[in-house]
């Protein structure tokens, strides 16, 4: 479909589709560029930034929401920064029984004692 039969079917404006495209939220067009084709993947993608909109969640949130589910969803380690990559056994992970603010706090803990190894080594050199 074309850019206005999307527009058309999701109620948004042309506009506000290039500007999700721009931002990743919504995949690029497939075609050519003087003839993109828009499909179904277009349009599940934009109804789940709607939805996500109407439960009050910023466009800046959602591009982290999806960013991290890309990370999450690609296999092997996930790049959280420069030199920091967080490694994940599905395996072994019990997702019942998992408390995520208590990960969160061991791992702000430890990554704050590399960075302060990290500086004194530094400033050793």
């Amino acid at each position: 479909m074309r850019l206005d039969q999307l527009a058309d079917r999701t109620g948004l404006a042309p506009r506000q589709i290039r500007y999700l495209i721009s931002e990743n939220i919504v995949p690029a067009a497939g075609g050519t560029r003087s003839s993109p084709i828009y499909d179904s993947s277009h349009v599940s993608a934009i109804e789940r930034y709607k939805d996500l909109r109407a439960r009050g969640h910023m466009p800046s949130q959602i591009k982290m929401l999806l960013y991290v589910e890309s990370l999450v969803a690609a296999d092997g380690p996930i790049r959280l920064a420069k030199g920091l990559s967080l490694n994940v056994d599905y395996t072994l992970l019990d997702a019942e029984a998992t408390d995520p603010r208590a990960i969160g706090d061991a791992v702000e803990a430890v990554i704050t004692t590399i960075i302060a190894k990290a500086k004194e080594k530094s400033n050793a050199a």
